[in-house]
């Protein structure tokens, strides 16, 4: 894989890993008990799978801040910074606050040159493909952020509501 110099992670290759443990994987959310952590499971169990040359460290603090990161992967060449979330409609009016600010966080870091790239990692469940548009355009804001967003529905329906399918989402920033 030919990624240009700034990008250390393929944001579709890495959705499509995501995919794969969330369908293949025996990683579930009554196992890791938050929808965040087993989502990060999944994020970990998919960059081993990529074999990423990276260590990977999960919850770590950013710099001069008590807020957390979802985690970390260390690369020769620089760090780069992951956010996840996981959106059930709803219940989304606090994460949709929490999400914003930290992707701006993750924007600076890259535009600081603090960071290589970041990595913006959610799902949606129980929304349609348009609500999934109008949140990504409030969450995930400004010219760093890869376009478009890499969107896969899964191969599983929201327990919610049948029809719905679930969302997952992956972007990047970098310089």
């Amino acid at each position: 894989m030919n990624l240009p110099p700034s990008l250390l992670v393929d944001s579709a290759s890495l959705a499509s890993a995501v995919q794969d443990s969330i369908t293949t994987s025996p990683i579930t959310l009554a196992r890791e008990g938050a929808p965040e952590r087993w989502l990060v499971s999944h994020i970990e169990n998919a960059i081993k799978r990529l074999n990423l040359p990276a260590i990977i460290e999960k919850e770590v603090n950013y710099p001069r801040s008590k807020e957390r990161l979802d985690m970390v992967l260390k690369f020769h060449e620089g760090e780069v910074w992951v956010e996840a979330k996981y959106f059930a409609a709803g219940a989304d009016a606090n994460k949709k606050d929490t999400f914003k600010r930290q992707t701006h966080s993750l924007a600076e870091a890259v535009r600081d040159g603090v960071i290589k790239q970041a990595l913006a990692i959610a799902i949606f469940d129980f929304y349609t493909e348009n609500r999934v548009k109008i949140l990504l355009s409030e969450v995930i804001v400004g010219d760093i952020w890869a376009k478009p967003h890499v969107r896969l529905s899964l191969d599983r329906r929201s327990p919610i509501a049948p029809s719905l399918p679930v969302w997952l989402v992956v972007t990047n920033a970098a310089t």
